[in-house]
């Protein structure tokens, strides 16, 4: 089924303490506890209650981060309906199982594909069927038997429909049904393995939304109730879930305005089908290290998850949510302001200095078929483009892949840039690819495009410009590629770039306020050691800048 409607970007105005402040019927509270609509909720603010600690390491019973140029770390996790919670570990290729906040099982999904980076993952009728990255495919593994299923329970994913491009997916007795972006996205209707839909709230919900300025009011409509939203602070609310009761839980974000430095307090609230209010939670995610693509799960009998990924430990917290919760924006609006007092860099209309016209002379269309060219090449593994000299090292979906075998992607190779016809040419007499940085630079004899190679091949650069090129090449469009507001993100348009001078630099595709989520395009040493493209929670652009070659 097609889903037209959709959620963006919105205005709400925040206040210090928020409190319920609809008329559905209360219960005697137990404990400070009341149902409300299948729902507990305390009487004061929510709760969090651990449920499970998980140390961070590669071992058995541990969970893996990459700490490289971005932070990974696992990410999604879901409840079984026997209550057993099971952690998806992207880093080291498993699915890890705790019953009672004991470990009982492990999933090794590295089968599904000579190297994995999986996004997410879900559980029906007895498999697991994990989204990978890499592959772009759907492994299907056997809960009971842990053990690897066969090779005929790879599904690739139709084609040109990339992983990245995928929001969300769900499994019932009806198939698989995936969620894509936007309708530019909703490529195949027939395909026999899978249903493909347009993104925006559950199904079963009715939530309508639009994309709203600061400029202007919005009225956002969930069930029979409105919501208008006035000029003055920005929002993002995102639909979570819903559960057997008809509630929905939505995923607020309320950034700081008019300031340079992204600061922003999060909170779940969960609505009635008629729009009302049941309860909040505010959570508290600064200290967290790297951010899960999915850390929120609500199951079907109204229990509340949230994963948070600290220092040393993985965490499962059980929320209860309150009738009230007790808003920080004063406190961190006021540290945003100390901060852009430091006079630490503020936008600059670069335009006036630079003058209205555009850096490259190819159109968006023509850098995203350039860019898309350099993900999808198909190439086969030789005993050549896998021979390794001096201190280069391969990438791992190169390396881990046996003779003969077919791979995508243009490798990452450190101080390359190759476009998709280079690289198909050398192939298959030179290395493909390599992620050693202690070179110093590109190394003869290896094929392939680094993060800035690949942009700059993109663009139709005549020369490789690296990521502190980039950090000064046309328009500066906003200063916090990390916020979501009008100012942040939303500023930026298809093929733009996010850098970080001496870092990293990323095309940038689309952004998902449903998801929170930026499809990007990039070449990355670890997380896929090859061109792809992904999505990203918007705090793995800390510190980037968003950019355009064009005016």
């Amino acid at each position: 089924m097609k889903i037209t409607e959709r959620i963006t970007t919105i205005i709400l105005a925040t206040v210090l303490s928020v409190s319920l402040l609809t008329g559905f019927s209360t219960e005697k509270y137990s404990n400070n506890v009341s149902v409300k609509n299948g729902i507990s909720i305390r009487q004061g603010e929510a709760s969090f209650t651990e449920v499970i600690r998980v140390p961070v390491g590669n071992d058995s019973g541990q969970v893996g981060y990459d700490i490289d140029i971005l932070a990974f770390g696992p990410q999604d996790f879901l409840v079984k309906d026997d209550g057993s919670i099971c952690i998806l570990d992207s880093i080291n290729e498993k699915i890890v199982i705790f019953d009672n906040g004991e470990m009982i099982g492990e999933i090794d999904i590295s089968p599904m594909s000579h190297y994995t980076f999986a996004q997410m993952f879900r559980y029906y009728d007895g498999r697991f069927y994990v989204l990978d990255l890499i592959s772009n495919t759907i492994g299907i593994f056997n809960d009971n038997s842990m053990t690897w299923l066969s090779s005929v329970d790879v599904i690739p994913l139709p084609e040109n429909l990339l992983s990245g491009e995928i929001l969300d997916f769900f499994v019932d007795n009806n198939g698989i049904r995936l969620v894509t972006a936007d309708d530019d996205y909703l490529k195949h209707h027939n395909n026999e393995d899978f249903i493909i839909q347009t993104s925006t709230l559950r199904s079963v919900t009715s939530i309508i939304s639009n994309r709203g300025l600061q400029e202007s009011d919005l009225t956002v409509h969930i069930g029979n109730n409105n919501w208008v939203i006035p000029q003055g602070r920005t929002e993002v609310v995102g639909v979570l879930s819903s559960d057997n009761h008809g509630n929905i839980y939505v995923d607020v974000h309320d950034y700081v305005s008019n300031v340079a430095h992204y600061s922003s307090e999060r909170t779940i609230r969960a609505f009635d089908n008629n729009g009302n209010v049941l309860g909040y939670a505010r959570l508290d995610y600064q200290d967290w290290v790297t951010y899960p693509l999915k850390d929120i799960k609500v199951t079907s009998d109204s229990r509340l998850y949230i994963m948070s990924c600290r220092d040393s430990y993985v965490i499962i917290e059980e929320i209860v949510l309150g009738q009230q919760y007790t808003s920080r924006m004063d406190e961190l609006t006021l540290e945003a302001i100390a901060l852009d007092s430091l006079n630490v860099e503020c936008i600059v209309n670069e335009q006036e200095t630079i003058g209205l016209r555009n850096v490259i002379s190819l159109t968006r269309n023509q850098v995203n078929s350039n860019a898309n060219d350099m993900v999808h090449p198909q190439w086969t593994v030789n005993a050549n483009n896998k021979k390794v000299f001096g201190n280069v090292k391969l990438p791992a979906y190169v390396a881990n892949a046996a003779v003969d075998t077919k791979v995508t992607g243009v490798p990452y190779c450190y101080g390359g840039d190759d476009n998709r016809a280079d690289f198909l040419s050398n192939q298959s007499s030179l290395t493909a690819g390599n992620i050693d940085k202690s070179t110093g630079g590109f190394v003869k004899g290896t094929t392939g495009a680094d993060c800035s190679g690949f942009v700059s091949r993109a663009y139709g650069l005549s020369t490789k410009l690296n990521s502190t090129g980039f950090a000064s090449f046309g328009y500066l469009k906003t200063s916090s590629p990390n916020s979501s507001s009008s100012s942040g993100i939303l500023k930026l348009g298809n093929m733009d770039f996010i850098v970080l001078s001496g870092v990293h630099v990323f095309l940038f595709s689309s952004y998902s306020t449903s998801a929170g989520t930026a499809t990007v395009f990039d070449a990355a040493s670890n997380a896929t050691g090859k061109v792809s493209s992904r999505q990203l929670g918007l705090s793995n652009f800390d510190g980037y800048t968003g950019r355009s070659p064009w005016s």
